[in-house]
């Protein structure tokens, strides 16, 4: 009887929309729940493409376009995966730029990248949609249900374990693979981490707050 009773109220409280906080408890959230957070996260979710050149004398199978997603954190500035953008700019041809909410692609540049955390800021001409809600600190555990924005419903994954070998601070996620870059909310809009590399098969692996929270202690360096 104590079972159903945790499990029914949990269910109350979501429906009413109180608490998304309850979403640690059981698990889930009501349609309206998905939507309302698709709506706060997805403007914050940024597209990203890199056209690359080629070294005289060399094809690359696929073309040179590389692909991924960023964090809108600020007015003009986004945060991604370091991986994308190291090395930049090679030469005239290599070229960053990112799609917003607008579906307009804009010209960036690297302003800030640390490959120790995994994490790049860029510069771009992209207004932020309102305060960016601040990163959660001790959020990722495995059993966790943790979103990245879709189309029209918020993505679910579930947080499994830590990496193993050379990918050991890393964070395995449950569900479909995403693009490096890829930022991770929680069920109020909290961000808690960004995709920085995909495994082998396609695994979604996630960086670990301490990348998140390194950054944010430097946002004099790159904040504008």
């Amino acid at each position: 009887m104590l079972h159903r009773l945790v499990i029914t109220l949990g269910l109350a409280l979501l429906g009413a929309g109180g608490a998304h906080a309850d979403d640690r408890l059981v698990g889930l959230l009501t349609p309206t729940g998905r939507t309302a957070l698709n709506t706060t996260i997805r403007p914050r979710q940024v597209e990203l493409r890199r056209q690359r050149s080629v070294p005289k004398g060399f094809t690359v199978p696929g073309g040179t376009l590389v692909t991924g997603r960023g964090w809108l954190v600020a007015a003009n500035r986004v945060v991604t995966a370091s991986a994308i953008v190291e090395g930049w700019p090679r030469d005239d041809a290599d070229v960053i730029e990112i799609q917003g909410a607008d579906a307009q692609w804009r010209p960036a540049a690297v302003g800030l990248i640390d490959a120790r955390v995994g994490l790049a800021v860029l510069d771009v001409e992209l207004p932020a949609p309102g305060q960016a809600p601040a990163a959660e600190k001790g959020a990722l555990w495995p059993g966790r249900r943790v979103y990245a924005a879709g189309p029209s419903w918020p993505i679910e994954l579930l947080v499994q374990a830590r990496g193993a070998g050379d990918l050991r601070w890393y964070w395995r996620l449950a569900g479909p693979p995403l693009p490096p870059g890829t930022p991770i909310f929680d069920a109020v809009g909290n961000l808690v981490s960004i995709i920085g590399l995909l495994g082998a098969g396609g695994v979604p692996l996630a960086l670990p707050e301490e990348s998140i929270a390194d950054l944010r202690a430097r946002e004099g360096d790159w904040l504008p």
